[in-house]
């Protein structure tokens, strides 16, 4: 259809309303807390993080690691170095299962 001032109007595909990939996934956590002053703690935590997650070795994995698990580790201990592995034991997406992350080292 041609309009009145002779350009043609814009086709525009629908968007989906029903999509199958989900947006988030559930996830526990198994972290190794170590410390240079303190005894190490082993601690777990279940969280919500966003997908997909960012291909590695990209600053926006980085960002993706700090931001949904970083954030995670730690039990208070303010003094010394510190580093932690991080183990994804528990997921609702299986491509998640067995990823791990370290941090501090």
């Amino acid at each position: 259809m041609v309009e009145a001032n002779g350009s043609c109007p814009e086709t525009r595909t629908p968007m989906a309303t029903n999509s199958t990939t989900p947006s988030t996934a559930a996830v526990t956590l198994r972290i190794e807390n170590s410390y240079e002053l303190y005894a190490d703690s082993t601690t777990t935590v279940t969280t919500t993080v966003p997908l997909p997650v960012p291909p590695v070795d990209t600053d926006e994995r980085t960002d993706w690691e700090w931001n949904h698990i970083h954030r995670h580790t730690g039990v208070g201990n303010i003094n010394g170095k510190s580093w932690y592995d991080v183990e994804v034991i528990d997921s609702s997406d299986p491509a998640l299962l067995g990823m791990t992350f370290e941090f501090g080292y």
